[in-house]
């Protein structure tokens, strides 16, 4: 906009100056606003470049955050069937503890008469 108002001040200026050669003042005015808009049509191009840069970086980010998200809903899946995993072998320790402590009992249950017998009868 600064660009804009100096040349239109600079426009003004030789507008109310009278010169010899009215076509020269024209030619002169005439290059100033091409070179003005070739000034304003680069600083365009440039935003323009600058906004695409900035669309496929936004796209690529926003692909790598749908990619970890997809990544994450697996990765709870996994964790989610790990801890079920972990629960039943629990549950299978905790049976098989109480199994051992069931044949356990049953066996210092028995007369010592019939663990004596057995002992002799397995010696020989």
């Amino acid at each position: 906009m600064a660009t804009y108002m100096k040349y239109a001040e600079q426009f003004a200026q030789r507008k109310n100056k009278r010169g010899t050669s009215e076509e020269r003042k024209f030619t002169t005015d005439k290059d100033t606003y091409i070179e003005f808009l070739e000034v304003q049509l680069e600083k365009v191009s440039n935003a323009i470049l600058q906004v695409n840069a900035n669309t496929e970086s936004t796209q690529e980010l926003q692909t790598q955050v749908s990619e970890l998200n997809e990544k994450m809903g697996s990765v709870s899946k996994i964790l989610k069937l790990l801890q079920s995993f972990a629960d039943a072998q629990e549950e299978d320790n905790a049976r098989m503890h109480e199994r051992m402590q069931v044949l356990n009992s049953k066996i210092t249950e028995k007369p010592k008469e019939e663990q004596s017998s057995e002992v002799t009868r397995l010696s020989h």
